[in-house]
């Protein structure tokens, strides 16, 4: 079985929240690129090629249509 679902959703509230004010959390930058893309990388290295994204309906999804 190739696919995965990546859980995106919620508002940040227990994160970081100066991070979490603008951006999704999935969209919050680690080592320069949004953790949402290491994780995508990641399962593409892994020849998972099905990825369901499940979450940012409510805060801020055009951010995240935009990147992907």
């Amino acid at each position: 079985m190739n696919k995965a679902v990546i859980m995106a959703g919620g508002f940040g509230t227990q994160a970081s929240r100066p991070l979490t004010a603008s951006l999704p959390k999935p969209m919050v930058p680690i080592v320069n690129r949004p953790m949402l893309e290491h994780i995508i990388e990641l399962l593409k290295s892994r020849i998972i090629l099905r990825i369901f994204v499940c979450g940012p309906v409510l805060f801020r999804p055009d951010v995240i249509n935009f990147i992907f």
